[in-house]
């Protein structure tokens, strides 16, 4: 009989991959100055988590009203498609300062980031290097990933 699939995020979904660090135990013989290695291992995430789905239903079912939009028309001239995602930014901008409780960042100026980083284009020239229009280096992604971190009431 086949099982069935859970609707439950899957523990991969909520654990990283630590690499190998220092850490600090009780000084013992083995330890006389409390410090060690500790091996690669996996670590459980605190926080919450946004998988794809998640994201999506946040999207579709957001209060548009009072959302601070971005300029239209003023990226046009180099940018053909600059104003297909001023939606996504007012929303987003909104979502993560309530989230985070604090000041929101300017709708312009994340749009320029975004005309800077990836011309608007949705598929980068290399995935390897960079993900999305904000292109998001796998080295950013990890700092917003640490649950140390300034996202750590956030894992993405």
């Amino acid at each position: 009989m086949p099982k069935k699939k859970s609707n439950t995020s899957k523990a991969s979904d909520k654990t990283t991959d630590v690499r190998e660090h220092p850490l600090t135990v009780p000084v013992s013989k083995k330890n006389p100055t409390g410090k060690t290695v500790r091996d690669r291992h996996i670590r459980r995430l605190p926080g919450t988590d946004l998988n794809r789905d998640q994201i999506l239903e946040i999207f579709k079912n957001y209060k548009r009203k009072g959302l601070i939009y971005p300029t239209t028309k003023k990226l046009l001239k180099d940018y053909k498609n600059s104003d297909d995602f001023d939606e996504l930014i007012a929303l987003w901008i909104d979502y993560f300062s309530k989230k985070f409780a604090k000041q929101a960042l300017d709708p312009n100026s994340v749009k320029a980031l975004i005309a800077s980083e990836s011309s608007f284009q949705v598929d980068p020239k290399d995935k390897r290097i960079a993900l999305g229009i904000t292109q998001i280096t796998k080295k950013t992604l990890k700092i917003l990933q640490d649950p140390k971190g300034e996202a750590k009431e956030f894992i993405f």
